[in-house]
């Protein structure tokens, strides 16, 4: 689940992993979202650090009104999309839980 929008087709997780979206977007947030949990689910060493992002990753976009790629809500602070997308992208390379 990402936001409101429930991804549980291939053709879904391609969509959203696949496809160009602009750096700060809710597009890019649910999309690094998704790579997050996908890494965690195959055995990234996760930490309370990584689940508080992806947790305020996850309330940003359900109270942002997230359901679909391709949404881009009014009410969108692109500071706090970029500080969790800083944290995300840490934890995905490996660098936040060591």
């Amino acid at each position: 689940m990402l936001g409101g929008y429930h991804v549980d087709t291939c053709e879904e997780a391609t969509e959203v992993l696949d496809k160009y979206s602009s750096f700060g977007s809710a597009d890019h947030l649910a999309s690094r979202l998704f790579s997050a949990k996908l890494h965690e689910q195959y055995g990234l060493n996760g930490c309370q650090q990584a689940q508080t992002a992806m947790q305020e990753t996850q309330t940003m976009l359900e109270q942002s009104g997230y359901s679909r790629y391709g949404y881009q809500p009014s009410n969108w602070s692109h500071w706090d999309a970029s500080r969790l997308l800083n944290d995300l992208d840490k934890y995905i390379a490996g660098y936040m839980c060591r």
